[in-house]
């Protein structure tokens, strides 16, 4: 089976910072294009610069947010994010804590509006490695390993929740290690989340 948590306000989000920071750029080389070189115009591109390489860190958040998904089948969980995928035995997972029993803390990392990709502290669980676009407590599910604890962002928890248990009782049909992958094989897989062509086998 295959999840995409609420991305739309997380993206919108993500475009205004992008705009924000390309805007700047803009306005910078519009003021100074007609200026002789000098310390003016040196100060100005390197600020143009630096704007544009905010924009660029921006777009890969936001491109980060657009393939965020879960595919859940038999054999394990597979969270992907851009070119980042965390790949969890189903059998390695113990425990499914909703948002609402613990709580949701504040996410040290890449945060905004919608989304919400990092590391926190939680009470009874331990570090959590965050992959949600949660909004409120609802909206965060709490999916516990022996190796590392993680967050995230279904349309239904309860069912999700379902799902893992009857594809745990069913046992896999190959065996997965717990691991995370990042490589640049994996863009175009990335790219294919954002319109999937096909689903993850249930």
């Amino acid at each position: 089976m295959f999840y995409q948590p609420p991305r739309a306000l997380g993206l919108m989000v993500g475009a205004v910072l992008i705009a924000w920071s390309v805007g700047i750029a803009a306005l910078l080389v519009l003021a100074t294009g007609e200026q002789p070189f000098g310390l003016l115009t040196l100060g100005t591109s390197l600020v143009t610069t630096l704007c544009l390489a905010i924009a660029a860190v921006f777009g890969y958040w936001t491109f980060g947010l657009a393939t965020l998904s879960y595919a859940l089948d038999r054999n394990g969980l597979v969270i992907r994010w851009g070119i980042v995928r965390q790949v969890i035995p189903l059998a390695g997972i113990e425990r499914l804590v909703p948002g609402t029993a613990v709580g949701v803390p504040q996410v040290n990392g890449v945060t905004w509006m919608g989304y919400h990709v990092g590391h926190a502290d939680i009470p009874r669980i331990g570090e959590v490695l965050f992959y949600s676009t949660h909004q409120t407590p609802e909206q965060v599910l709490y999916v516990m390993t022996p190796e590392r604890n993680y967050a995230i962002s279904v349309p239904d928890p309860a069912a999700f929740a379902r799902q893992i248990q009857v594809r745990q009782d069913l046992g896999p049909t190959a065996r997965v290690e717990h691991h995370v992958e990042r490589t640049l094989s994996h863009l175009r897989q990335a790219l294919d989340v954002v319109a999937p062509k096909q689903k993850l086998a249930a």
